[in-house]
């Protein structure tokens, strides 16, 4: 073969080669999402009539990339700098939620279909919406002024509290549930809830818990049902600490419940009757602990 010829069929595979690696970057990039980042700029400050419950609420769960990458939920905050409570956030995330307080509960809901709106996005077009900072919420509330909170946003943050006894419902909302082979759905997936440089006396959850976390913070007691989710408490600090644990099945359904507290700090843990209920705990530990009956929970106070 002639060089001539050699080099005319170099030049046509290397063009072939060049032109399919364009194709591959046309499709590949005809199909990666827009992304829209909110921003923490422009502070807001909304005073809010006062209230002693706080529900969380996002809407559209459904449309789940329209949710913020990244956002770790809404932070409450008490403080004695407020006489009434304030939510503090950004002009951008201002536009997205609508808080209204009646019969002594503030409803935070959240609509970042907005943004869609807003953008003029296509209803089919794919995007991310990112946070600029991971708590861009926060409510500020007098001491000893809230007693109950749910969310539907997998976290939640007690900061700053100084006793006190809270009621919480966590989890995350999706719009599927069922079981799909080895992979399980829930419509309630349960979430963490999170105490911050603080202290409450009891946590009493409404509903299971994925994990209970603390940093820099102690806990009273923590009563927590137990579902098939494996339920994790985290001490951050070498302080942080759960006197008291309670948990119990939260319906005859379970049988079965995994309880991770090897990077936990518990005094003593509750467990149900043998004699009330047909429940076992699969307990993961990494020191010793003191383990009793709940019917001896009363007669432990000291």
């Amino acid at each position: 073969m002639k060089t001539s010829t050699r080099y005319i069929i170099g030049i046509i595979a290397a063009a072939a080669v060049a032109m399919a690696v364009l194709c591959v970057y046309t499709i590949c990039t005809a199909f990666v999402p827009g992304d829209y980042t909110i921003s923490d700029a422009n502070p807001v400050r909304i005073e809010l009539q006062p209230f002693k419950r706080v529900d969380i609420r996002t809407v559209n769960p459904q449309l789940a990339h329209i949710r913020p990458y990244k956002f770790k939920g809404v932070v409450i905050e008490e403080s004695d700098s407020v006489t009434v409570p304030e939510l503090r956030t950004s002009l951008d995330w201002s536009r997205i939620i609508t808080p209204e307080v009646k019969d002594s509960t503030l409803t935070l809901t959240f609509d970042f279909q907005v943004l869609s709106d807003t953008l003029n996005i296509p209803e089919d077009t794919y995007f991310f919406i990112k946070c600029a900072t991971e708590k861009p919420v926060k409510l500020l509330v007098p001491r000893r002024t809230v007693k109950e909170a749910s969310t539907n946003q997998y976290n939640i943050y007690f900061d700053k509290f100084d006793g006190g006894t809270i009621t919480a419902d966590v989890f995350r909302a999706d719009t599927y549930a069922g079981d799909y082979g080895i992979y399980k759905y829930y419509d309630r997936y349960p979430g963490w809830l999170m105490v911050n440089e603080g202290r409450l006396d009891t946590i009493i959850c409404t509903s299971p818990l994925e994990g209970l976390r603390l940093y820099k913070a102690t806990v009273g007691e923590a009563h927590v049902p137990m579902s098939d989710i494996h339920f994790t408490v985290v001490s951050k600090q070498p302080g942080d600490s759960v006197r008291r644990l309670f948990v119990s099945p939260v319906d005859s359904i379970y049988k079965s419940g995994e309880l991770d507290l090897q990077k936990a700090r518990i005094g003593t843990l509750y467990m149900p009757p043998r004699d009330s209920v047909n429940f076992t705990l699969n307990l993961s530990i990494n020191r010793p602990i003191d383990i009793r009956s709940a019917s001896a929970g009363a007669e432990t106070e000291d």
